[in-house]
């Protein structure tokens, strides 16, 4: 017994009846068209074989190539801007690094300005500083006065009188002293003689003894006025 639907020996023989006829007709077309091209002069003949060409070459391109071109030119851009990103952020590296070499070069004056001009009075250390080099020196040290400090353009001085006994070289080595210290120190109204306590007496290291009086003054920076120190703090 057959299902319905199912295939039958006759059903096989129909198709493949037309089958055969549509390979016949195809086959009659291409003879038809070779047939006619046959008839075609030579001339004529390269020419349409160099039309054919062209259509091919021309749809291959608008088809395939032209796509491609324009994923290349996209991609081309991309990394143009890429490129062009990467040399702004080396541009900025190179400027980032120059700005930091100024700023250490800032920072190493500020230091030196510090250190000559302090901030503020610093009266402590400049007393513990005095007292170093009079110990270096071998003299006595005697601080007589210090009086208020007096306002300039950009500092403030302040000034001091100082007694200071000992020989010629051993005094000599005391202002030599004072003048390699970072911190500015301007020795004025030196009045040099010999001490009277000591008078007729000779010091071990040779001389007579002597007493220098002068007055010197230093200076310092107001801290308003130094704003952003601390930056390089």
């Amino acid at each position: 017994m057959l299902r319905w639907g199912a295939s039958t020996p006759s059903a096989w023989k129909r198709g493949s009846t037309t089958a055969s006829a549509t390979s016949k007709a195809e086959g009659a077309i291409m003879s038809e068209i070779l047939d006619q091209f046959d008839r075609i002069p030579g001339p004529q003949k390269l020419a349409l074989l160099l039309l054919v060409a062209v259509g091919i070459f021309v749809a291959f391109y608008f088809i395939v190539y032209s796509g491609q071109q324009e994923d290349i030119d996209r991609a081309k851009s991309r990394l143009e801007r890429q490129y062009a990103r990467q040399a702004e952020l080396m541009a900025e590296a190179d400027d980032i690094e120059r700005v930091r070499a100024e700023v250490a070069q800032q920072c190493e004056w500020q230091q030196v300005f510090v250190e000559r001009l302090p901030i503020g009075p610093q009266i402590e250390p400049l007393l513990v500083t005095l007292q170093q080099q009079a110990q270096i020196a071998a003299v006595s040290l005697e601080v007589q006065d210090i009086s208020g400090a007096s306002s300039g353009r950009d500092y403030m001085t302040i000034p001091m009188a100082i007694n200071v006994q000992g020989t010629y070289d051993q005094i000599s080595d005391f202002f030599y002293g004072l003048s390699r210290q970072p911190r500015i120190m301007n020795i004025r109204n030196i009045n040099l003689a010999r001490s009277a306590s000591t008078r007729g007496r000779a010091d071990e290291a040779g001389g007579p003894i002597l007493r220098a009086q002068f007055n010197l003054a230093t200076y310092y920076t107001d801290p308003e006025s130094t704003q952003g120190v601390e930056a390089c703090n």
